[in-house]
């Protein structure tokens, strides 16, 4: 799935997050994104929603020189059990994206639901 939305909107660039839910359950924190992005595969932008279920780690910081919701590049990946979407990623070249521990905006889960809108 992870490779999907990485062939399809690759880092994320000159994308927008239109909304922001965070929902702090003991049981299931969760996080709802409506994000419009450019779509690389059909060459028009897609309106779509993540739903980050299960969130482990959760930081949203915005800065008033910064504008937090509008994505430059991306990271979204998998590793064990653990998905990771880094809006504020160390990023090298095209080829080279990392997460970055002092990222203003990171999201950590175990599952990721998507619609597109």
């Amino acid at each position: 799935m992870i490779t999907q939305f990485t062939s399809k909107y690759k880092f994320f660039s000159d994308a927008i997050i239109k909304r922001i839910e965070y929902i702090n359950d003991i049981d299931n924190a969760k996080c709802t994104l409506d994000i419009r992005a450019y779509n690389w595969e059909t060459n028009r932008f897609d309106d779509f929603s993540f739903t980050f279920m299960d969130c482990i780690f959760f930081k949203f910081f915005e800065s008033i020189k910064i504008n937090s919701t509008v994505i430059s590049n991306a990271l979204l990946k998998q590793e064990n059990d653990i998905i990771t979407f880094d809006l504020f990623p160390l990023y090298f070249s095209e080829n080279k994206i990392e997460e970055n521990i002092n990222s203003d905006f990171i999201i950590k889960c175990k599952k990721i639901v998507f619609a597109l809108s």
